[in-house]
């Protein structure tokens, strides 16, 4: 008789979070993950690092960090309200000013960590005792030392600037925000927030995202606005009652989000926020014969020329590519691969001009509701209705006004040629036009063939956005907010 010796593998004991310290041995607790930043860039250095807030079937909380090369290992895992077992982690223990959940340590989470899903066991979402705050009068909140979370739309982006404050690079970017109470403020990510989580909410498929975002500061700034923290996280549209409440909200009421976009007031920091990619204004001439820029910012008036256009296209709700389908209707998109649905999406195409040419561009998404002072839902509507959006009520809208837009030059391959493409990518309206000139259909909109004087480039951005001092100490400082960031 032959014996065999036979080794058994002892199964790490499943504990609460609080029973474990850096002494604890062979252990796994099973966690629900309630929030994940975006893989964030630190001050100082380039190793990457990732937060995850994960949270026991008692409501205790823990953060959890991975740092670069491990966030691609655990890229597919971690993900929102799912539960895991995790054993392995490495527990080390964090100052006490750190220490925001009332456990004295936190896990750092590497390759060797274990992390195996555990539907089976699924931590209730009911155990996350979240509330969000609402935006409707911060004044309040101000001074009080405490985190405000919200649930809020996306109406405005401004764009990352740069800038030295006390001596170090500072990043942030301003995004113009409204939930329920049809109050417009504006959110401002700081550095690797700014970065991440700002590039997060810039390329959000939805033209009007919504987000759920935590452990923000509120300043008494401009009437009170939002700040991040180096432990805010900010989500597109989580699977929370929250956001299909708001969504329903949303639908229910795009005239008073119009009406929030053409307004004036909380817009204007915003709007000078955005950096131009160069400090100079381009002429239209001048974008057509350039060879090796593709990005430029000219100013001029616009027209619609193309009369058959619907003004908003079908498109697949994740990335936006065209689709022959009808409202709402389910399927899984040939371009990214994902189950989605047809969501009407704006689109307008316009000839610009101003005093040295035209140039025929498309814009899509907000910038559209910016000109049209309406968006791609109301256009099907009226359509259905048989009330479609005509050329001559368009060109209505657009006339006596001058708008700074930024124009990305894309080039097609169709066949064996190249053809060029302009795609607005953003605008603003100019505060003082000539209507007496902006009115006037320009000459080289009746003879196409006329070639127009050249004229010396440019005109200096800096005159056009007077607020956008990037380098200013002085006005670099009146956008602090009292936080950490």
């Amino acid at each position: 008789m032959v014996y065999r010796e036979v080794f058994f593998e002892m199964s790490p004991r499943i504990m609460h979070i609080k029973k474990v310290n850096n002494d604890t041995n062979s252990w796994a607790v099973r966690v629900m993950v309630e929030a994940k930043t975006q893989p964030r860039f630190p001050a100082r250095g380039v190793k990457r690092y990732q937060r995850i807030l994960l949270v026991d079937e008692t409501g205790q909380k823990i953060s959890a960090t991975v740092f670069d090369p491990d966030i691609e290992h655990f890229k597919d895992k971690f993900t929102m309200y799912k539960t895991y077992t995790v054993s392995n982690a490495f527990v080390s223990k964090i100052e006490d000013k750190y220490d925001k959940f009332g456990y004295p340590y936190q896990w750092i989470i590497n390759s060797k960590t274990a992390c195996n899903p555990d539907p089976e066991s699924a931590i209730p979402r009911s155990v996350i005792k979240s509330e969000y705050g609402s935006i409707g009068n911060l004044k309040t909140l101000v001074r009080q030392n405490i985190f405000l979370d919200v649930v809020a739309i996306v109406i405005q982006k401004g764009e990352l600037r740069s800038f030295i404050l006390n001596n170090k690079d500072t990043k942030l970017r301003e995004f113009a925000i409204m939930d329920q109470e049809e109050k417009v403020v504006v959110l401002t990510p700081w550095n690797a927030v700014a970065e991440a989580e700002g590039d997060l909410i810039d390329k959000a498929t939805d033209s009007l995202p919504i987000i759920r975002a935590t452990q923000l500061l509120v300043s008494a700034h401009r009437d009170g606005t939002l700040g991040s923290t180096a432990g805010t996280v900010i989500e597109l549209e989580p699977d929370i009652p929250e956001v299909v409440a708001l969504k329903a909200w949303r639908s229910n009421n795009l005239k008073c989000i119009v009406d929030a976009i053409s307004a004036k007031d909380y817009f204007q920091r915003v709007e000078s926020s955005v950096v131009f990619p160069t400090d100079q204004i381009s002429l239209i001439s001048d974008v057509i014969s350039e060879v090796k820029n593709d990005r430029f910012t000219v100013e001029a008036a616009a027209i619609v020329i193309n009369t058959e256009q619907k003004y908003y296209y079908m498109a697949c709700k994740k990335c936006f590519s065209s689709v022959d389908a009808d409202y709402d209707y389910e399927y899984t998109c040939a371009m990214c691969r994902e189950k989605t649905q047809a969501k009407p999406r704006e689109r307008i195409y316009l000839s610009i001009f101003d005093s040295t040419g035209s140039l025929s561009v498309t814009v899509f998404g907000p910038p559209v509701i910016i000109l049209m002072q309406m968006d791609s839902e109301m256009c099907m509507r009226l359509s259905d209705k048989g009330e479609a959006v005509t050329a001559e009520l368009v060109n209505n809208k657009l006339s006596g006004k001058i708008f700074y837009m930024k124009i990305r030059k894309k080039e097609n391959t169709v066949g064996v040629h190249i053809q060029q493409q302009y795609i607005v990518t953003n605008l603003r309206l100019k505060e003082t036009p000539d209507i007496s000139e902006a009115g006037k259909l320009p000459s080289v909109l009746k003879d196409q063939d006329a070639v127009p004087e050249k004229k010396f480039k440019h005109t200096v951005v800096k005159s056009l956005f007077p607020d956008d001092e990037g380098s200013s100490k002085e006005n670099a400082a009146s956008d602090v907010y009292d936080t950490l960031v």
